[in-house]
């Protein structure tokens, strides 16, 4: 399933946001220089537009960090 901006604003609201719901969609908790690959990867899946990597949240949907 693929999400749109608003439902992922509001999935992350509501701390609902799991990532292997989601074909479109990767979460980071922090990040890395070696994403640029994943980056790309995300990019250039024609069948799902638009694609979202969100950095500041762990695979279970929940902030990380500061």
């Amino acid at each position: 399933m693929s999400l749109s901006y608003e439902e992922l604003t509001n999935q992350i609201s509501a701390s609902a946001l799991l990532e292997h719901r989601h074909e479109n969609v990767q979460l980071k908790s922090d990040w890395r220089t070696d994403y640029g690959e994943q980056i790309s990867g995300l990019s250039n899946k024609t069948n799902q537009q638009p694609s979202w990597m969100i950095i500041g949240l762990d695979d279970a949907g929940k902030p990380v960090g500061h």
